[in-house]
């Protein structure tokens, strides 16, 4: 529970809000779901099967600017994976990385550079 709570307070946490129009095919059922928070400077994703998932960027362009640094945040262990730079335009897929054992959950991490 410390990583995420590591996660949760490493950015202005009251300026964001839930926000499912970022998911460019809808919110999905059940397990399928994933959880969009976005506030100023950052937009957090988390997929608890960790299945991909499409996203509108260009939807986050007030909130993180023309780009973003992208990562995946593993909560089981507190780790983050650098994944690139992403522009904040058009729709993309996010693929998470599969976890030898476990559960596959992951956040998906984006931040203002």
């Amino acid at each position: 529970m410390g990583h995420l709570y590591r996660l949760m307070t490493a950015v202005d946490f009251t300026t964001g809000r839930p926000n499912d129009d970022l998911l460019a095919d809808g919110q999905q059922p059940q397990y399928k779901r994933i959880a969009a928070f976005a506030g100023d400077g950052f937009a957090y994703f988390y997929t608890y099967l960790g299945a991909p998932f499409r996203l509108r960027l260009d939807l986050l362009k007030d909130n993180l600017g023309d780009a973003a640094s992208a990562f995946w945040f593993d909560p089981a262990s507190g780790v983050y994976s650098y994944l690139n730079e992403v522009q904040c335009r058009g729709i993309r897929e996010f693929k998470p990385p599969v976890k030898p054992i476990g559960q596959n959950d992951w956040v998906l991490v984006l931040r203002r550079p």
